[in-house]
């Protein structure tokens, strides 16, 4: 089986890359990478795809067109939106949203793309099986299958965090998934999105952000190398 594993930020590949065989490396444009590497019996792409939704779509493009993975995982960090989430608990996006997307003085919802649709699904299957993965290997941490909104923007408002949470009933808040995605429903591939809260999409967001990317990015490495484990 080939896959894919998505990030829009190399810190957050770092760790798998020090525990797969790379074989061959391809730049594309600025600063999305490609990285063809080896596990086991299975074959895989690692792909720095860049931050937004435009980076989004474009690397996660290339990689079904060039490199035809069966199944495609993006992983990374997000603000929380649902209350309930805590720094490092970890959202399986069941589905995602473009919260900047506002077309409604032509007549159509807020957040709907003419033409194509507002909510983009992740595999159920796939979600599922995350699901799994994620409990056994966070004990200390929730998991929840929830809904993730995407836009150009980095919010730290807790009154336009509150506005996304009500206007679209989702969990938590970043700039990728929705782009992700929709490209994955577009070609009809299999595909699964799991981020780590690193804040609360608001004015009191404090971490300390590359320990915190560190050691997320290690339990990414381990959920993902449970999966391959497993298939």
């Amino acid at each position: 089986m080939k896959v894919a594993i998505v990030s829009a930020m190399p810190e957050e590949l770092k760790p798998v890359l020090e525990v797969v065989n790379i074989k061959k490396e391809e730049k594309f444009g600025i600063p999305q990478k490609f990285i063809e590497a080896k596990y086991k019996d299975n074959d895989l792409v690692l792909c720095v795809g860049g931050i937004g939704k435009v980076n989004a779509a474009i690397s996660t493009t290339r990689l079904i067109e060039k490199y035809n993975p069966d199944v495609l995982i993006m992983i990374g960090v997000a603000g929380a939106l649902n209350p309930s989430l805590k720094i490092g608990d970890i959202v399986v996006a069941k589905d995602a949203v473009y919260h900047d997307v506002d077309v409604t003085p032509l007549g159509y919802k807020i957040g709907e793309v003419p033409e194509t649709g507002i909510i983009w699904k992740g595999d159920e299957d796939l979600v599922k099986d995350f699901e799994n993965i994620c409990k056994e290997n966070l004990k200390d941490k929730k998991v929840l299958v929830g809904r993730i909104a995407s836009g150009d923007q980095f919010v730290a408002s807790k009154d336009k965090a509150n506005w996304i949470r009500e206007t679209f009933q989702a969990d938590a808040i970043e700039m990728e998934s929705a782009s992700f995605y929709h490209t994955l429903n577009l070609y009809g591939k299999k595909g699964v999105v799991l981020r780590a809260i690193s804040d609360s999409a608001d004015e009191e967001a404090n971490i300390d952000f590359p320990t915190f990317l560190n050691e997320v990015s290690q339990k990414f490495r381990d959920i993902i190398l449970s999966y391959l484990d497993k298939t």
